[in-house]
């Protein structure tokens, strides 16, 4: 049950280089480059070669103009309970419930108000 989502992209928003461009891009990696991290990018998984900055392939997009401090708090923020009108909706669905095995059928049926849960 997801009780919290901790708020990463606030906290971190004063340290990110702004890039652009990368929404186009269907399967990024991630290195360490000394205390910074780089990404690398592929506009298709077909693509032999990863791509960096526009200039330099072998170099990726530095996605930190500043370190964030070791100590830097990263608060989670507390997430809205499941409506129960949307539980009884799956319930009553039997193109949404039959092809939930027994068990995940008597996990929804003991499901209690405020609490929360995500389909697969």
């Amino acid at each position: 049950m997801i009780h919290a989502v901790y708020g990463f992209k606030e906290a971190l928003q004063p340290y990110v280089t702004k890039i652009a461009g990368h929404s186009k891009a269907r399967c990024f990696r991630f290195i360490k480059h000394q205390e910074n991290v780089a990404m690398f990018y592929k506009e298709s998984s077909l693509d032999e070669q990863w791509r960096g900055l526009p200039s330099d392939n072998n170099r990726g997009i530095l996605l930190f103009h500043n370190i964030p401090p070791s100590d830097l708090t990263i608060a989670a923020k507390p997430t809205n309970p499941l409506d129960e009108k949307v539980l009884d909706n799956i319930l009553k669905d039997s193109n949404l419930i039959d092809p939930l095995s027994y068990q995940s059928k008597s996990f929804f049926t003991t499901l209690h108000s405020g609490m929360h849960f995500i389909l697969f």
